[in-house]
């Protein structure tokens, strides 16, 4: 038991330092998965605010009936 717990520490350890050093590097998956995020918010953001503009036009149209 003992044995089978260090091997899951060490690969924690491991695991672990990879991500912290990957977070300084300039291209490293922490830039990627960000960037990812960035670029899945703001196009979010554009068919939310598409849509708003559908509906007001649409409300304008028929208030101007």
């Amino acid at each position: 038991i003992d044995l089978g717990l260090g091997g899951i520490l060490v690969f924690l350890a491991l695991f672990l330092g990879w991500r912290l050093k990957d977070l300084f590097v300039k291209d490293g998956v922490w830039h990627k998965e960000y960037t990812a995020e960035v670029k899945a918010n703001a196009e979010a953001d554009l068919a939310e605010q598409k849509r708003k503009i559908e509906e007001l036009t649409a409300v304008l149209q028929e208030a101007s009936k």
